[in-house]
């Protein structure tokens, strides 16, 4: 299964012109959108998958330049594709502990550390380097958590460490990721009304499956 637009067809459903500008916007667009929604649902018919990828890339094409906390923070779900995909994506989180085998479309979960239990799972798509993602990921309930993403190595952090100053969706995340692919941060204001809003921020953009885990 995979996407089957070409430049012309996209141009075409995105009502855009073939000067030599947009044409490069059309061709780095499309080429974002095949892996988001390839990757989100490997399994979707080709239609379904075009269709998905013309909602991502209008909706990028059509977002500010600047963000507005979470309102342009995931793409593959405020343009509508992740709605449309979510009937041919395999569900489960395979928890640490849970009996039998869970369905996932996501890579398989290592087994945790000793002390660790999984407690979340989100596929995140960043569009931009160094800039804060909104996700739906919990925010830990203890003060030691792990972070892994893809199929890394879980990385251990306190929760008292992470950063939150400017830490909203769009927002510059250079300062927190610093040497680091990846990073994940607060909006502590949020947490006084939500009870959490967790964000991850990467070095390259792409998209990235991002499990969360607390202590035992």
């Amino acid at each position: 299964m995979a996407v089957t637009l070409d430049v012309a067809a996209l141009r075409n459903a995105l009502r855009l012109g073939d000067t030599a500008e947009e044409t490069a916007e059309v061709t780095r667009l499309l080429a974002y959108a095949t892996e988001a929604v390839t990757r989100y649902a490997p399994d979707a018919p080709d239609t379904i998958h075009d269709e998905a990828a013309i909602r991502v890339a209008g909706y990028l094409a059509d977002q500010p330049n600047a963000g507005r906390r979470d309102a342009f923070a995931n793409a593959l779900r405020s343009s509508g594709a992740a709605a449309i995909l979510v009937p041919y994506r395999a569900h489960g989180l395979g928890v640490a502990g849970a009996t039998g085998t869970a369905a996932s479309s996501t890579p398989a979960t290592p087994a945790a550390p000793a002390g660790l239990r999984q407690t979340g799972i989100e596929t995140v798509i960043v569009a931009t380097a160094d800039r804060w993602v909104g996700t739906a990921l919990p925010y830990p309930a203890t003060a030691i958590f792990g972070v892994q993403v893809d199929a890394q190595a879980i990385a251990l952090g306190l929760t008292a460490n992470l950063p939150d100053a400017g830490v909203s969706a769009g927002a510059d995340a250079t300062a927190a990721l610093g040497t680091n692919l990846f990073s994940l941060g607060s909006d502590r204001a949020i947490m006084a009304d939500t009870g959490g809003a967790i964000y991850f921020a990467a070095s390259a953009a792409g998209t990235y499956t991002v499990r969360l885990f607390e202590h035992a």
